[in-house]
């Protein structure tokens, strides 16, 4: 019981960073003047294949931090709920 309590706490904090991330990478995006003719597929990318548009940016732009939080972000959301998975199934037996 106090497991799935703190799981769900865990992947809630990890949605939060996930979405302030992509918000730092497409306020960043809109606020640049130097993008002219890519600024609109940046935002599209960032709009609508966000996981992937956050590395894509960070490593693209030279802002290497966001792209690594984006791998993090990633690896964590989908080895997360597998973990816990394997430990609620191993607490029930």
């Amino acid at each position: 019981m106090l497991l799935a309590q703190i799981s769900g706490i865990i992947m809630v904090l990890l949605m939060i960073a996930a979405f302030v991330f992509w918000l730092i990478a497409l306020i960043q995006t809109i606020a640049r003047h130097d993008l002219k003719n890519s600024k609109v597929l940046w935002i599209l990318l960032l709009i609508f294949v966000a996981p992937i548009g956050i590395i894509a940016y960070g490593f693209a732009e030279n802002r290497k931090w966001l792209g690594w939080v984006g791998v993090a972000m990633i690896v964590l959301s989908i080895a997360y709920p597998i973990v816990t998975y394997v430990g609620m199934m191993s607490a029930a037996q």
